[in-house]
């Protein structure tokens, strides 16, 4: 049984994703407890989407084990033990295989290894199918048949399933400190992506243009990608010199499935003169040519030819700018928008080290208000790993190297 998620935009704007059968028809179940239990929570399409590929995961464990799940539930016949450690099992595994390479093992019983998701997108999976779960035993067993016993039996069932998540290693601070872009590969970065460059990977100069813009505003402004996709031209005052970060879930001009959205506060930034010249130029000369582009509100968009030329860029694209430069600077590997965002956050620390007069509260109550963090949110603390790092090392060593003094001096007293 082949099952995928779609996402469709409503009328309105409004983003709504699905579980669709073989037939490509939504599976009634699973859209039910999405439009009651996660919709009207006001919860994300993201949200929706992730719960339905736990769904997908359950459904399909199901259909290959010809476990009839709907009556299993009404006759309160919940999944087995063994059953439930299987399913916890294929959530470990990944959905899409890798293509098979030209080179085999010669070694006798040898099989591919199966690819694994994350520990944590394993726990996640867990989770939301846990959660389901829950939802489909009360919704076949609500009413006259729902007793105190039936409920104890349901969390119970429930609780075998949680308890089998993996432990979640949790992100510590030295493997934060390792995020975002040394300074070394910043300079590699804009030289590269630096129009006319010999070394830019991108052929058309017109791109070139809206991909330098891009990394430059990802990286003097700290937002998200899906902040930046967000941006609309009206968004500048070439006035002020200024640039709104503004909300837009659900918004009817956006024809993106997978919407970026600003996940933080809206907020106003400013930007230096070269910039916005920058960006006026992009708008003018450059975006103005693209067919298409005065239909679409939105900065960036695609340039190729083809059904989405002069629509707005999608979160692939700009995946795709990253992987790109990647394939042609080994050095720059692994580098995506987000390290720009953790690199931001390290040259603002850096610079307000260097001025005394401000106060600690003072720095990071603007930090907050530039990335758009509510007052007194600590989520500066997770961007800070790296020059927290960096500082912590210069400590130990400070204090190492007064400690080898002052054994030598010790030393030669003797």
């Amino acid at each position: 049984m082949k099952m995928h998620t779609q996402t469709y935009v409503m009328e309105r704007g409004e983003r709504c994703a699905l579980l669709l059968d073989p037939l490509g028809m939504p599976i009634p179940l699973p859209t039910l407890y999405i439009t009651t239990q996660i919709r009207n929570s006001g919860r994300s399409v993201a949200t929706s989407e992730q719960c339905l590929a736990s769904i997908k995961i359950l459904l399909e464990f199901c259909s290959t084990r010809q476990i009839d799940l709907n009556l299993r539930i009404q006759a309160e016949i919940f999944l087995l033990p063994g059953e439930i450690a299987e399913l916890c099992d294929q959530c470990r595994l990944r959905c899409q295989l890798p293509q098979a390479g030209n080179v085999f093992s010669l070694k006798k019983g040898y099989t591919r290894p199966l690819p694994k998701v994350k520990t944590s997108t394993t726990y996640l999976y867990i989770s939301r199918i846990a959660a389901y779960l829950k939802w489909l035993c009360q919704y076949h067993l609500r009413a006259k048949r729902f007793t105190k016993d039936t409920a104890r039996k349901i969390q119970a069932f429930v609780d075998e399933i949680l308890e089998r998540r993996p432990l979640a290693n949790g992100r510590n601070i030295d493997d934060e400190a390792y995020r975002g872009l040394s300074s070394e590969q910043e300079d590699l970065l804009f030289t590269v992506m630096c129009p006319g460059n010999a070394n830019n990977p991108f052929i058309d100069s017109r791109i070139q243009i809206r991909n330098y813009l891009i990394v430059k505003l990802l990286r003097l402004l700290g937002t998200r990608g899906g902040e930046l996709l967000n941006i609309q031209v009206r968004d500048f005052d070439f006035v002020l010199n200024q640039l709104r970060i503004v909300r837009r879930a659900d918004a009817s001009e956006d024809h993106r499935a997978n919407q970026p959205r600003v996940k933080t506060q809206q907020r106003v930034l400013p930007l230096v003169q070269s910039t916005m010249d920058e960006v006026r130029y992009y708008i003018v000369e450059v975006r103005k040519r693209i067919p298409n582009a005065a239909r679409d509100p939105y900065l960036f968009i695609t340039h190729k030819s083809g059904p989405t030329q002069g629509r707005a860029m999608s979160k692939s694209s700009l995946y795709e700018i990253f992987h790109t430069v990647a394939h042609a600077h080994p050095c720059l590997a692994g580098v995506t928008a987000h390290d720009l965002r953790h690199r931001w956050n390290v040259v603002y620390s850096e610079r307000m080290d260097s001025q005394s007069d401000h106060s600690y509260a003072e720095v990071e109550q603007w930090r907050n208000f530039l990335a758009g963090w509510t007052t007194g949110s600590m989520q500066g603390q997770h961007y800070m790993a790296r020059h927290v790092r960096s500082k912590a090392h210069a400590a130990m060593r400070d204090q190492q190297e007064q400690f080898e003094r002052n054994v030598r001096v010790t030393i030669e007293k003797k």
